[in-house]
């Protein structure tokens, strides 16, 4: 038995969002797509903040969902794409220090396996794949279903999961265009049978429109302007320097009127496996949130550079290099830095 009541299935959804997140890795490791992600962001003035001690890109996978302003819910992050080999596991961000790095402390946990970009949120339901039911063999899927419509009160659409993608997301393959409308990938294009039965699954619950592009050789990346940014009134595209770019533009205007749409290259991100959707965390802000910024990140490397050892920062004393509240402000920012430059400070800081 549910335990959501009607008054409670008012979810958060991304038109009601107007702050950004990142991870620090994407700087790291996408510096020239960063810098123009960043100033298209600030072009279009949504606020944006920085997300430490995080171990990819990816951040929508392993950050909590928001469901109402100051309620946040954290699942298990342990993919298993991310655990076939022992090699992969370093990738697997840990939410709780991701969390820390931005003062949040959710305030729901479930043990249930789930990435967050299975989890496409509209007004009063959640839509997933069934890949959630592989993730969790102790569970049977009903007992799943019941669980995931508890911890976000309200109704879960499940999709079939696509064999075809490891990663078996659902901001890959559909996206609310508003409360009784949803907008569907152009999965027709590849395979019918498949998004006849997305369709028909979807439309129990809403009326379906579907992306397609007039091609002869449709462009297997062209699955990504699904995978849009909306941030309130702001959607931005992804564009892949192909002949689907113009359609899918035209469609997007044409399915969201009310909304500002910008185009962004994103091909390097593509080709990594994700796009835009993938590499953000938008929210409404709360009070739990705090983020830190540019001029933290900068603070940051100032701190972490000022000695060229531990041995050099601590040789009259463990704080004769640094002040607790130093030690305790680059732990919150990037623990897996401070611990391979200072492991002793890192040790305090965890168990501080």
């Amino acid at each position: 038995m549910l335990n959501y009541s009607v008054a409670e299935l008012r979810m958060i959804t991304d038109k009601e969002t107007y702050e950004v997140f990142l991870s620090t890795s994407l700087k790291k490791s996408h510096s020239t797509f960063f810098d123009k992600f960043t100033t298209c962001l600030n072009e279009n003035n949504i606020k944006w903040r920085f997300i430490g001690n995080t171990a990819d890109i990816w951040c929508r996978d392993y950050m909590p969902i928001q469901i109402e302003v100051d309620e946040f819910v954290q699942y298990h992050y342990y993919p298993d794409y991310l655990t076939q080999r022992e090699s992969y596991k370093k990738y697997i961000t840990k939410p709780e220090k991701a969390c820390k790095s931005i003062y949040l402390s959710p305030c729901k946990k479930t043990n249930l396996v789930i990435d967050g970009g299975n989890v496409v949120k509209g007004d009063d339901f959640v839509i997933m794949t069934e890949k959630v039911y592989h993730e969790n063999p102790n569970y049977n899927p009903t007992e799943i279903h019941t669980k995931l419509e508890n911890l976000f009160q309200c109704k879960v659409i499940m999709l079939p999961w696509d064999k075809c993608d490891k990663y078996g997301h659902a901001d890959g393959i559909v996206r609310p265009i508003d409360s009784t409308n949803v907008l569907l990938t152009n999965y027709t294009d590849y395979d019918k049978d498949f998004a006849d039965e997305v369709k028909r699954r979807l439309s129990k619950h809403m009326h379906v429109e579907m992306l397609h592009y007039d091609v002869k050789k449709p462009d297997k990346r062209n699955w990504a302007y699904i995978n849009f940014l909306q941030v309130g009134e702001t959607i931005i595209l992804p564009a892949i320097n192909i002949e689907e770019d113009d359609q899918a533009l035209k469609q997007i205007q044409g399915y969201y009127p009310s909304c500002d749409i910008h185009q962004l290259n994103c091909e390097e991100i593509i080709k990594q496996g994700g796009a835009l959707n993938c590499i953000t965390w938008n929210v409404h802000p709360s009070d739990e949130i705090k983020g830190f910024t540019e001029e933290d990140r900068k603070r940051f490397d100032e701190l972490i550079n000022r000695f060229e050892s531990e041995e050099e920062a601590t040789k009259a004393g463990l704080f004769s290099g640094f002040t607790e509240s130093e030690v305790d402000f680059m732990g919150d920012i990037n623990l897996r830095i401070l611990g391979e430059k200072y492991p002793d400070f890192s040790w305090y800081y965890m168990i501080d």
